[in-house]
């Protein structure tokens, strides 16, 4: 796992609500285009430094790295590029898990598992003595075989700031003991 302790979940008590909500988003939807120009720009350059300006702070990212994620998302239109989205990125699930099925299902996991933080990156940054980090703090503690490595300086992204380093971490754990 790159950056993640699993899934996003809600209190039981939320499920009506929160599946309410997310279905209205979807409902929505239908009424924009799946891919909707967010700005125009010049050039790859221009776009990734606009997103890149616009990241969170709390968990940074290199340029070079912006200019990965951005490409994937500019279109030529006549003398310019548009920088598109996909809307259905920010949907939120109609089915998120609670903690106790998240804390099953890891209980469940069997195998070893490599866990790559950045150090600044937004599981350190953003939960730093919330009730979210005691829950990561805990999903952390209930896997079986786990090896946890924190990358120095790396953010949120660690797999494109740093992808040969997490590359060899993970050649590393996959091929230990071969």
């Amino acid at each position: 796992m790159i950056e993640s302790w699993g899934p996003v979940t809600i209190d039981l008590a939320d499920t009506s609500r929160k599946m309410g909500l997310a279905l209205q988003e979807r409902s929505a939807l239908k009424s924009k285009k799946t891919r909707q120009a967010a700005t125009l720009v010049s050039s790859l350059e221009e776009a990734a430094s606009k997103f890149h300006s616009s990241i969170i702070t709390e968990s940074p990212m290199e340029l070079a790295s912006a200019k990965v994620l951005v490409a994937r998302n500019l279109r030529p239109s006549n003398v310019t590029l548009v920088w598109t989205y996909d809307h259905k990125l920010k949907l939120r699930g109609v089915l998120a898990p609670s903690e106790e099925q998240v804390l099953v299902a890891i209980r469940g996991i069997k195998c070893p598992v490599l866990m790559i933080e950045g150090e600044r990156g937004f599981l350190r940054a953003r939960y730093g003595g919330s009730k979210k980090a005691e829950e990561l703090k805990h999903r952390k503690e209930t896997f079986g075989k786990l090896r946890v490595v924190v990358l120095p300086g790396a953010g949120h992204y660690p797999h494109l700031d740093s992808a040969k380093e997490v590359a060899s971490l993970i050649q590393g754990f996959l091929f230990a003991g071969k």
